[in-house]
């Protein structure tokens, strides 16, 4: 028995069988995506989106579409406006580069340096000019003149005719400059004539310098038959204002907007509705 109590019944503990250890799994690698949700689209209406990032504004409150886009409309209209700027009438070229050299010498000579016109342009408008606190017949042109023959050119007469601001002076000095060499007959120089007569009343004047102008072989263009239907309108001169409109219809020459406009208004004030409808009509 105490053989078997040392053998069988022995006090040491049984040997426990081994335990199975369970094979951990690796955790799963975390795999980090660049892309993000657009924050641009629609919001489909799932609450989960109403996490997504807010496009920046200046303005909180109104918040833009699209701060990119608008920065880049605004430059381009930008860009649009200085393109135009530097077309047309209104170039902002520096007149110098577009000189001759015999022109930039010219320029030199008139100190016209940061001036409109010229030292002797300056002084034949004030010359001219000089001649208002004059009564009629007391003075003449040719004599007043007399120092600036064959010294303006075409182009600066025309100047000096356009400051002039009494219809008497204009008259005169339209006289005088169709007896210089450097004149040719031109419908801006027309136009400048009658808009002088337009804008005092001088009806009669305006319409013997419009037939003058076609004796002379200008045609009449669109600013030359606008100012005659502006000087009719102005001083109420209706049915000859018709008339004129019917007959430079047949011609092919519209009036600018502006004049249209203007016409209407005339007839309007002195309500000839007939005449506002068949001229809205014709036009």
């Amino acid at each position: 028995m105490e053989s078997l109590k040392s053998s069988f019944l022995h006090s040491s503990p049984l040997n426990q069988p081994p335990k199975i250890h369970k094979l951990e799994r690796p955790p799963a690698p975390t795999i980090l995506c660049c892309l993000k949700p657009d924050p641009w689209t629609l919001s489909s209406g799932n609450p989960k989106d109403l996490n997504k990032p807010k496009p920046k504004s200046k303005h909180a409150k109104n918040p833009l579409s699209d701060d990119n886009a608008r920065r880049i409309i605004k430059a381009k209209a930008q860009y649009l406006s200085v393109l135009r700027r530097n077309q047309g009438s209104r170039v902002q070229t520096p007149k110098w580069i577009k000189r001759t050299p015999e022109q930039m010498v010219q320029y030199l000579e008139d100190d016209r340096n940061g001036h409109l016109y010229g030292r002797h342009v300056v002084a034949a408008i004030k010359r001219v000019r000089s001649t208002s606190g004059l009564r009629e017949g007391e003075y003449d042109m040719r004599e007043v003149m007399s120092s600036f023959v064959a010294k303006l050119s075409f182009r600066e007469m025309c100047v000096v005719l356009k400051e002039q601001r009494s219809w008497r002076q204009v008259r005169d000095f339209f006289a005088w400059m169709k007896l210089q060499l450097s004149y040719r007959p031109s419908v801006i120089v027309y136009t400048i004539v009658l808009r002088a007569y337009g804008q005092v009343g001088k009806i009669k004047l305006a319409e013997e310098t419009f037939l003058e102008m076609l004796e002379a072989g200008c045609e009449p263009d669109e600013v030359a038959c606008g100012t005659m239907l502006c000087s009719y309108s102005r001083w109420g001169r209706h049915k000859a204002m018709l008339s004129f409109y019917s007959a430079i219809q047949e011609r092919g020459i519209m009036p600018s907007a502006a004049v249209f406009n203007f016409m209407l208004s005339s007839l309007q004030k002195k309500s000839l509705h007939s005449d506002v409808i068949c001229l809205e009509a014709d036009g």
